[in-house]
């Protein structure tokens, strides 16, 4: 469950007139910051700390001297500049709790109490919560919560009683500072501290995996300077690549497995840009060079957003489908058909497109993003061009001021026609009905794609 959803990072800066190309701010990224934090060293429990870190730089968990062992857990409300960060550890997806989904296996006898210690310092009317589901065979059982609430300066033990006819299988569990039913919010120094979580089984008492606590491990990463990652702090999602076009680094974006919950992430960042009013006759477009490997037809892409003076969003986001390129190639994106009122541009890469079925070891680098304010002499024109119908039936239009090569690909990434635009038409009765990638390129070898669909 991500408790925390940032905006796309707004970064204002000017250029002036004469000067060809204005780099993105990191635009080459060669500039990274390394950040660290501390997590649960367990293949049982996962946090939020690698989420919040990520995002924020700020860890609302925390190791701390513990009362049955040497260490506990303590989970803290905190603040991240506007954002307010909720604790949580699970050992599941916290939404499979809400959707009777997933699961720890569970293989001990019939537990008839949860218990453990814990000393909390919850302000305001804030509360926290443990919340346990117990399944058989996938059905639940019983659902359980335990609440604390006020201030508890001192180790307290604590048992919450279980009422089952019947020994479960799985088990779902995770604690958390906010009422995260009811989606109430929490003060930031609201803090909670646990240990020793264990089942009553038989009247013996008996640890939950990993639940003293005493396993901790330090983790660090590299991010981008002045961009926004997006993607969970997970190793090799964003990292910076010695596989670069120039100067010493460029961005790379992974799409993998994680391992923990079996889910496919992809690797995100983001960022704005402004633009701004062009004199007549000038040029604006976006560049970049890119490299990818897309496993089984997977594609990655940038989308490109257009925001106004007072952020609000203008039109609907372009994107552009990148394919298979062994080695780097530009793509410049002409941005003069920007809504009126453009105050800013904002760009997202993914590894995978949200269009195609993220394919673990799919492979995006990235390097010198720029924008083109202004023309020089030296400065090669992209030739302007216009596709249409679309949907189309039989026939796509072109219009362009030269002849180009084009490339249509199915959502796989299946090249299926390849051309030139010649005669001004490509014909598209070979290709059944559904959605393609349309490819051209100029004689300066800048390409440009679009989305089309065949009826």
């Amino acid at each position: 469950m991500r408790l925390l959803v940032l905006s796309i990072l707004m970064l204002v800066i000017c250029s002036s007139p004469g000067k060809a190309q204005t780099a993105f701010p990191n635009g080459d990224f060669e500039s990274w910051d390394t950040l660290d934090y501390e997590d649960l060293h367990s293949s049982y429990w996962i946090t939020g700390n690698r989420i919040f870190t990520m995002e924020t730089g700020v860890s609302p968990m925390s190791k701390v001297a513990g009362h049955q062992s040497a260490q506990a857990i303590r989970l803290e409300v905190k603040k991240a500049g506007r954002d307010t960060l909720f604790p949580f550890f699970a050992n599941e997806d916290v939404e499979s709790f809400f959707e009777d989904a997933g699961g720890k296996p569970y293989s001990e006898g019939l537990p008839t109490a949860f218990q453990g210690f814990c000393r909390y310092n919850l302000l305001n009317t804030d509360t926290a919560h443990i919340y346990l589901v117990f399944k058989k065979d996938g059905a639940v059982l019983s659902r359980d919560t335990m609440r604390f609430y006020g201030n508890n300066p001192f180790f307290t033990d604590f048992t919450l009683p279980l009422n089952m006819s019947d020994k479960p299988d799985t088990i779902i569990a995770f604690a958390v500072i906010g009422d995260a039913i009811e989606g109430i919010p929490a003060t930031p120094g609201s803090w909670l501290e646990l240990d020793s979580l264990t089942f009553t089984i038989s009247g013996v008492p008996q640890l939950l995996p990993d639940a003293n606590f005493e396993r901790w491990v330090k983790h660090d990463y590299d991010t981008p300077e002045d961009w926004d990652v997006w993607s969970d702090t997970y190793p090799g999602l964003v990292v910076r690549s010695t596989d670069k076009k120039s100067g010493m680094y460029a961005l790379q974006l992974s799409t993998i497995v994680d391992s923990f919950f079996m889910d496919t992430l992809m690797g995100q960042v983001a960022i704005q840009h402004p633009v701004g009013p062009v004199a007549v006759g000038s040029l604006d477009s976006l560049k970049f060079h890119y490299k990818y490997s897309g496993a089984n037809g997977d594609m990655a892409s940038m989308v490109i957003q257009y925001y106004g003076a007072n952020g609000a969003m203008l039109g609907t986001p372009h994107i552009i489908f990148l394919n298979n390129a062994s080695n780097y190639v530009q793509i410049a994106h002409d941005l003069t058909g920007r809504p009126n009122g453009t105050a800013s541009v904002g760009i997202m890469m993914q590894s995978s497109s949200l269009m195609s079925d993220h394919m673990p070891g799919s492979v995006l680098h990235i390097d010198d993003i720029r924008v083109d304010k202004f023309l020089s002499v030296n400065d090669k024109a992209i030739v302007k061009y216009s596709v249409y119908p679309n949907p189309a039936h039989d026939v796509l239009n072109i219009t362009a001021k030269e002849v180009l090569d084009y490339n249509i690909k199915d959502m796989t990434g299946r090249t299926l026609m390849t051309g030139n635009t010649e005669s001004g038409k490509i014909s598209i009765n070979a290709i059944p009905t559904g959605n393609y990638m349309l490819t051209l390129t100029d004689r300066n070898g800048n390409s440009q794609s679009m989305k089309f669909s065949k009826q």
